[in-house]
């Protein structure tokens, strides 16, 4: 097998891979606070999952099957699964540009530290997470390793305006994930899974449009807060 095989076999977790491990590296700047090259881990982390992301989009738009990865080996659950289509090959290019630039802009200002690239990097990694899992669990768990990150990128120069922006999106955010979980809950009661692909397949079969609508508006008030879908993104305009 080739690196480019490689690559587009492993592209899902490569692409929440790497910048874990620049957010990684960027901790050291806490051990080694007069490392310059932690600066610019933002820009060098996100390198390599473009990488990733050109090689897997030919096989992806010529019709070729998504990239699938089982963590640790495990197919089925509750072992995680991670994906890469058409759809999270846009969402997850777009997570990139707009991070790459982020972490460009930051580069003349010193404030901008390595804690601030740790944090950049573990926002877009757990927003790579929420784009390639299968599970809703997996996606709780990434939801909240983004809102971790959001919460003190919001109020990083510590301005009054930015700490108020930062505790409404704390308090709305927690709201959002409430419901987040009321879905996760009657999706699983009902079905007894949270693979998104097995949820498709069986929810026509065993739930109650009643009970469907329920969970589906639940999900979606919790996505919609982090993600302020409107009308949910009253707290975004102040956030930035």
């Amino acid at each position: 097998m080739t690196l480019v095989d490689t690559l587009r076999a492993d592209a899902p977790m490569l692409l929440v891979l790497f910048p874990l491990i620049g957010a990684a590296i960027a901790a050291l700047g806490k051990v080694v606070p007069r490392a310059r090259f932690t600066r610019y881990l933002g820009v060098v982390a996100l390198a390599p999952a473009v990488v990733v992301l050109a090689v897997t989009l030919r096989p992806l738009y010529a019709g070729g099957a998504p990239a699938v990865y089982a963590v640790g080996g495990f197919t089925m659950e509750p072992g995680i699964t991670l994906m890469l289509d058409g759809l999270a090959w846009i969402s997850s290019a777009l997570i990139m540009v707009i991070t790459a630039i982020v972490a460009v802009a930051s580069l003349p200002h010193r404030r901008f530290d390595a804690t601030y690239q740790f944090f950049l990097l573990m926002t877009a990694a757990g927003m790579q997470s929420v784009v390639v899992t299968t599970d809703l669990f997996t996606m709780f768990v990434s939801f909240e390793i983004v809102a971790i990150g959001v919460y003190v990128l919001i109020a990083w120069e510590r301005t009054a305006q930015g700490l108020l922006a930062s505790l409404k999106y704390l308090f709305l955010s927690s709201v959002g994930i409430l419901f987040f979980l009321l879905g996760v809950f009657l999706v699983y009661r009902d079905l007894g899974t949270l693979s998104l692909l097995t949820i498709t397949r069986g929810a026509s079969a065993s739930w109650t449009p009643r009970v469907a609508a329920s969970a589906v508006a639940a999900l979606c008030v919790g996505i919609g807060v982090r993600t302020a879908f409107v009308p949910f993104h009253t707290w975004l305009p102040e956030a930035h």
